[in-house]
């Protein structure tokens, strides 16, 4: 399903269609003032055939923020709003440019490449890591670039390490946990750069298989899936006692994961190709948290918590696209369905 995305942005771009030149990125003044508390940690869209609207989701219920604009996706946190925009379907990759909507009433485009794909913002914002492409092919990428929004400048994550895909996340406010290989080398391993002051370390040696799946939980702990001999391992890796810990549980894929209180969900795939999501704990221990109600999990919809700890899925009969929205009980593990609606619905997590 396409992502769409978020923020009162119809108003927006109507009035400030911002137009920016192939060096430095524009910035304009915006008239409104955004009510930023309106973003609580999990957001709901809502897409039809004529609009997508925005809601805030928290404690079984929703909230209604605005409509949007057609948004292919969507990062926020507390101060900053980021969205991704498609300008033309290339042959093989979309033509995008990245819009960011600041709490100071300023809005900045990036429009340097002809693609931006895979968006991860910082803790508060400051920080956004992409893939950069510069023409309508896979062999231009400039690799992954960070763009700093205190500095308005774009650095490269490294030069010394070819980052494999999308597998990079951030930690914290500076530092960037990636998997990737040592140029003129067949060594990988997992690196953690400060962007601060630009130091890069090497945290953990991968000397069987590859990393395909890697996310940040919070600032001590990722967790990533390995591949190796038709075999796939999920790992839970604590930075700080740079420990590697893996899973007994049988999963083909991973879609999305994050951490509520001491508890960590996984949406993934499982043996027989069923998606599924589970509840783990730090101590690797893990159950089911979803079985047969909904009938089918919705794998590219999204998940997310909320403030409360409650987590947010959705889940179908037939069609992806006629969703309904489920949720995880924080204090009971119940799954309830609390919109009965069936619309084409993407969730989203306001990053840690």
């Amino acid at each position: 399903m396409k992502k769409k995305c978020n923020a009162f942005i119809l108003l927006l771009f109507t009035l400030f269609l911002v137009a920016c030149n192939k060096g430095a990125p524009s910035e304009k003044d915006i008239i409104k003032d955004y009510n930023y508390s309106n973003f609580t940690k999990a957001t709901l869209m809502e897409s039809s055939e004529t609009n997508i609207k925005a809601y805030s989701l928290k404690d079984g219920k929703r909230e209604y923020i605005d409509e949007i604009e057609d948004i292919m996706d969507f990062k926020y946190s507390e101060n900053i709003l980021i969205y991704l925009k498609e300008k033309n379907k290339n042959k093989e990759l979309p033509s995008t440019n990245i819009s960011i909507i600041k709490k100071d009433k300023k809005i900045q485009s990036l429009d340097k490449y002809n693609s931006y794909i895979d968006l991860r913002i910082s803790k508060n914002g400051n920080n956004i890591a992409y893939r950069a492409f510069e023409e309508d092919s896979l062999s231009s990428a400039k690799g992954v670039m960070v763009y700093n929004m205190a500095t308005n400048k774009e650095s490269e994550v490294s030069s010394d390490i070819l980052i494999s895909g999308n597998v990079y996340d951030w930690i914290d406010e500076n530092n960037i946990v990636y998997y990737g290989a040592m140029n003129n080398s067949k060594e990988s391993a997992i690196f953690l750069k400060d962007t601060n002051n630009n130091e890069e370390k090497k945290l953990l040696q991968i000397n069987d298989g590859f990393i395909v799946y890697l996310e940040s939980l919070d600032e001590n702990n990722i967790i990533t899936m390995k591949y190796s001999k038709d075999n796939y391992e999920l790992v839970l890796i604590n930075l700080k006692e740079e420990t590697y810990n893996p899973f007994d549980l049988k999963l083909s894929k991973v879609f999305y994961s994050l951490k509520s209180g001491e508890d960590i969900y996984v949406m993934g795939k499982d043996e027989s190709e069923k998606d599924c999501i589970y509840k783990l704990q730090l101590d690797r221990t893990f159950k089911k948290a979803v079985f047969n109600f909904p009938k089918n999990i919705n794998s590219s919809g999204g998940m997310a918590v909320d403030e409360n700890g409650n987590v947010y899925f959705l889940g179908y009969e037939v069609n992806k696209e006629k969703s309904k929205v489920y949720m995880i009980k924080k204090e009971d593990n119940s799954v309830n369905l609390i919109i009965d609606k069936e619309k084409n619905y993407h969730i989203y997590q306001k990053d840690k």
